[in-house]
């Protein structure tokens, strides 16, 4: 049986995405496949142990379902040289196989240095999904290793258009966009939405969200439907928000956004170079109306999305909404979704991979 390494900065448990998905079809396509995870890129700082050290360690609320030819694999390890041969010595007793196929890497970090010069491996990816040079608090170890894994790795797989154009430029003939998956076997009519009074967001109210939309969604008469963490207690301070909980379970979210709400809003704030929000792709999916703040992939997807650059240009697209319009939207939003479908993720996996 060939093995396979995945070297995540998430761990098994953690909200399902991308790394999972690829680590599944790896073991259901014949693999023995190890996944570590849990490797750190950012630096740490004093706010950062206290934030910590405050969270509730009630356990897990997630718990994934681990297929049977896969191995979850942990160490203590911080982006730093010095720690790094501690964390690999730690690995080589838990079981690191000396030889692998295959090793996909989501993070650059010093740990990930020391690993791949002390195993063989046949094929290396680097599937990046984050832009590490422009996030912050990101440890200047891990960007400065990002260049030299992308030159080694014989594949670089990309979700965002920021990262392909970024990476395009150097490495054009090894670059292989992956889009965030969004299942299409739901199906959701189109409302014929003439007046935009119902806003829906689902997700995590947190420094990223732009709170400064909230007075104008009032001034216009207009209900922010939220499901997901409200970080900032914004249903608290305002009563035209309304917060409907935490939904796990994605069909029963989706349908209940769907019947709430006339559009969704995905309103980010701050640097959002490389992001492309998997959110993106799930609200595009109800056949809603998407209004999504200015950025460099919501402009790349200005003919499906809704781009606004201030809370007042905003406003004034929510009170001009054509509905006919929107309706011209509509086959080039489910073109996009097509790309997005867990079955085209998995054949562009297997093209690069050559898996038959």
């Amino acid at each position: 049986m060939k093995k396979a390494l995945i070297i995540s900065g998430i761990f098994w448990d953690d909200t399902w995405q991308r790394h999972q998905n690829v680590a599944k079809f790896l073991a259901e396509s014949g693999f023995s496949v190890d996944f570590l995870g849990g490797v750190k890129t950012s630096s740490v700082t004093f706010n950062k142990v206290i934030s910590y050290l405050g969270k509730s360690r009630k356990g897990q609320t997630v718990k994934n379902t681990v297929p049977d030819n896969l191995r979850e694999l942990s160490v203590f390890n911080l982006p730093y040289e010095i720690l790094s041969q501690f964390s690999l010595s730690k690995l080589t007793t838990s079981g690191l196989h000396k030889y692998y196929d295959l090793v996909i890497c989501y993070v650059p970090s010093p740990l990930t240095k020391k690993l791949l010069n002390h195993i063989e491996f046949e094929q290396l990816i680097y599937d990046c999904v984050r832009n590490f040079e422009g996030w912050e608090g990101i440890s200047k170890n891990v960007v400065a290793y990002e260049s030299k894994l992308a030159q080694v790795a014989s594949r670089i797989w990309v979700d965002s258009y920021f990262l392909k154009d970024r990476f395009e430029r150097s490495y054009q003939d090894k670059v292989t966009q992956l889009f965030p998956t969004v299942n299409r076997l739901y199906n959701f009519p189109v409302k014929e939405t003439r007046s935009i009074k119902h806003v829906g967001f689902f997700g995590s109210v947190s420094k990223h969200f732009d709170i400064m939309l909230l007075p104008m969604f009032a001034k216009l008469g207009i209900k922010l439907h939220l499901w997901g963490v409200d970080e900032l207690g914004i249903a608290e301070k305002y009563e035209h928000v309304i917060y409907h909980g935490y939904e796990t379970d994605e069909r029963k979210l989706l349908n209940l956004v769907y019947k709430q709400c006339d559009a969704l809003i995905i309103p980010y704030v701050g640097n959002m170079d490389g992001v492309i929000p998997a959110k993106l792709f799930q609200s595009l999916s109800l056949n809603l109306p998407v209004f999504i703040s200015d950025f460099y992939d919501s402009r790349k997807l200005d003919n499906v999305l809704y781009v606004y650059e201030s809370v007042s240009t905003l406003a004034v697209k929510l009170q001009d909404f054509d509905y006919s319009e929107f309706e011209t939207r509509l086959p080039m939003a489910d073109e996009l979704l097509e790309k997005s479908t867990l079955e085209s993720f998995k054949n562009a996996i297997m093209q690069d991979l050559q898996i038959r």
